[in-house]
């Protein structure tokens, strides 16, 4: 090999690194039952299993945790305040994504959506604050969005 140029090969064997580190696994039930299983080593990893619910009680303290994330989320995003009338269109709209009259979603991603669109509509219209009117439209926009195809359809 030396001839054309390219010198020996011989494989590398690099050293083991000792390390620490924590592994976090995601994903469905479903999937930690097939793997614990079929993989033997499996429940010696991961020993702790976490479930996170899409729901959380509908209550004061809850429905003040929505609003206050809710507040951060705008602010993270430089979009306008929300007033509470706002707020308020914000956990009933929580609540019926939950499909429960004592449940809240925990859904952040279906919630932001409606947050984004209804600062849209309050600067739109020239306001530096989102109402529960903004947030109401911003609904009606998500909503008419959604079932466009249906819409079409049925024409």
């Amino acid at each position: 090999m030396s001839f054309y140029g390219m010198g020996s090969t011989v494989p590398l064997q690099p050293a083991p690194i000792p390390i620490k580190m924590k592994v976090i696994m995601i994903g469905s039930l479903y999937v930690w039952h097939m793997l614990a299983h079929y993989d033997p080593e499996f429940l010696q990893h991961f020993e702790l299993k976490a479930e996170v619910t899409s729901t959380v009680d509908w209550n004061t303290q809850e429905a003040a945790t929505l609003a206050q994330w809710t507040q951060a989320y705008a602010k993270s995003k430089s979009l306008l305040p929300l007033e509470n009338g706002a707020l308020q269109r914000i956990v009933e709209h929580a609540g019926r994504l939950a499909d429960s009259q004592d449940k809240l979603s925990t859904d952040y991603a279906s919630i932001e959506p409606i947050v984004q669109e209804a600062s849209y509509i309050a600067l739109k219209d020239q306001r530096t604050r989102v109402s529960a009117n903004d947030v109401r439209r911003a609904l009606d926009t998500s909503f008419y969005r959604a079932n466009f195809r249906y819409q079409r359809m049925q024409q």
